[in-house]
């Protein structure tokens, strides 16, 4: 009774101080909040009254509704438009090189080369700040931001540690059962929480679990990174490449569960089947590590506790939500703000903690990639790439839903599954004749998963995972064999077969959905 009595008054004190604590960060972030709500109710209608789209230079332009007649282009008009193509894509290719050297933060390089590429369409009068505001997709932001908020303050109220503990209390020292449930653990949580925050929570627990078993922890850990590709592309909310697919297209989330979640829970089952015949028990060479620790049980305070119920409380609502939102005409991304700025005000954790567990630093690397992606359609070169698929398909739908996702999932290994998803969005727009009931988000979706598991660059959360293997390794003094890192080689071995198997059983979906609805 007297914990029930100190949960109630730590509970009933946080509702009544929670604006208390408030600082300039803070208030920004509202801030931020409130101007992507605005956006959700007015931006697109103030967007489309503006009645000035970006000035294409291809000569395809006027198919596409850019001119009411015909277009008469000289051979200098179309050697301008080459040279301008070649420019743009030359900049952004070298942009996607420093991101993968990793020289410096990729949120720096993505600004920075964003701030060129407005310069240059200044420069030939294709694209200006304004056109550039107006290439950023906030709803996918506001989306995205709103459902960080909700999975930052569970983090800070404790949630996903008393899972983490849970989960070591159930497994044991068990290396298959460990495997089997982490994979699937991971993919539940990934269904409703960023890939990025669930590998933060089980990668630590298996790394400790290791240690204690005498296994590799890195080849577990590769399924985990599989798994919550798996979890995020189940879902509308789960990974970013499905939200920017909701919310600049419409598409509800009951039919990325009727669409995707069937498909993805086959294609885990496959993934266990396959990683669990790989997952063979190594002994930890040279490792001094002395008498195991135990992982410490967590105590939930009482605030702690309420702060989670109601967390659990926010998320159940907003999943509801999202679920009617095609039915009853509801906007995605103000429901998402909504409750993550609901959990954020009233869920009585350390403000100042939950905000830097918000990702915000994603939030400008995608802008800065809207905004480059932006000058590349302005400059008609991914038209022409429409144009292209379009040709290659032979007016066969299924198949250019079929060259679509391949195309998609050999960039996505290689560019990461957001910007290749950024890249990718304004070519689907493109195409003039596509199947029904959304086949062709599908095909995007399912090729971006694919090819986001097949290495370590291709996930947001790989080069994450491999900074916590070093970080473990070099605390605890652990010697694994070939080395205490995550490396490329090591993710492709699994990543690259994975890829393939998905590929195949998500192309004979792909072709039964198109024939058959």
């Amino acid at each position: 009774m007297a914990l029930i009595a100190r949960m109630r008054a730590d509970a009933a004190s946080g509702g009544v101080r929670w604006w208390r604590g408030f600082d300039i960060k803070s208030f920004l972030l509202v801030g931020l909040v409130c101007f992507l709500l605005v956006w959700a109710f007015w931006g697109k209608d103030f967007a489309n009254s503006r009645a000035v789209r970006l000035n294409s230079l291809t000569p395809l332009g006027y198919i596409a509704g850019a001119t009411t007649g015909p277009q008469t282009i000289g051979l200098g008009a179309i050697v301008r438009q080459t040279t301008i193509i070649t420019i743009l894509v030359a900049t952004t290719g070298l942009m996607f090189y420093l991101l993968y050297r990793r020289i410096v933060k990729r949120t720096v390089i993505v600004l920075c080369f964003a701030g060129v590429m407005v310069l240059l369409g200044m420069v030939f009068g294709i694209y200006g700040p304004v056109d550039a505001f107006f290439a950023i997709k906030f709803d996918t932001l506001a989306l995205v931001l709103g459902m960080g908020i909700i999975s930052a303050v569970l983090d800070e109220a404790g949630f996903f540690t008393s899972i983490a503990y849970k989960m070591h209390g159930f497994t044991g020292t068990s290396i298959t059962r460990i495997f089997v449930l982490f994979c699937l653990v991971t993919y539940s949580l990934s269904l409703f929480v960023n890939n990025l925050t669930t590998i933060l929570v089980v990668a630590p627990v298996t790394l400790r679990l290791a240690t204690m078993s005498g296994f590799d922890p890195r080849p577990v850990i590769i399924g985990e990174i599989i798994a919550s590709n798996l979890g995020g592309a189940s879902t509308m909310i789960g990974d970013f490449p499905n939200m920017i697919i909701s919310a600049e297209t419409g598409i509800g989330f009951s039919r990325f569960f009727v669409f995707m979640t069937p498909i993805c829970l086959v294609l885990l089952g496959v993934m266990l089947l396959y990683c669990k015949s790989r997952i063979v028990p190594l002994v930890i060479a040279n490792s001094p590590v002395g008498k195991p620790r135990e992982i410490p049980r967590p105590r939930l305070t009482g605030s702690q506790r309420w702060a989670v119920r109601r967390g659990i409380f926010v998320l159940a609502h907003c999943v509801f939500l999202l679920a009617i939102s095609e039915f009853i005409s509801i906007n995605v991304s103000a429901v998402a703000l909504l409750a993550g700025i609901s959990a954020f005000l009233f869920c009585s954790v350390d403000r100042n903690r939950v905000i830097r567990k918000i990702g915000f630093n994603d939030l400008l690397f995608f802008a800065g990639l809207s905004v480059i992606v932006g000058a590349l359609g302005a400059s008609g070169w991914l038209e022409y790439i429409s144009r292209g698929i379009a040709v290659l398909s032979l007016d066969r739908p299924w198949l250019l839903c079929l060259i679509l996702m391949w195309s998609a999932a050999f960039m996505a290994a290689f560019l990461n599954a957001g910007p290749t998803t950024l890249l990718f969005f304004p070519v689907v727009m493109g195409f003039t004749s596509v199947p029904a009931h959304h086949i062709i988000w599908w095909a995007l979706s399912l090729g971006i998963l694919a090819g986001s598991s097949a290495t370590i660059f291709g996930a947001t959360a790989g080069p994450v995972a491999a900074t916590l293997v070093e970080k473990f390794c070099a605390n605890h003094r652990i010697n694994l064999v070939e080395g205490n890192v995550l490396s490329y080689e090591q993710f492709l071995e699994i990543g690259l077969p994975m890829m393939l198997l998905f590929l195949g059983i998500s192309s004979l979906y792909i072709v039964f959905l198109c024939f058959f609805l």
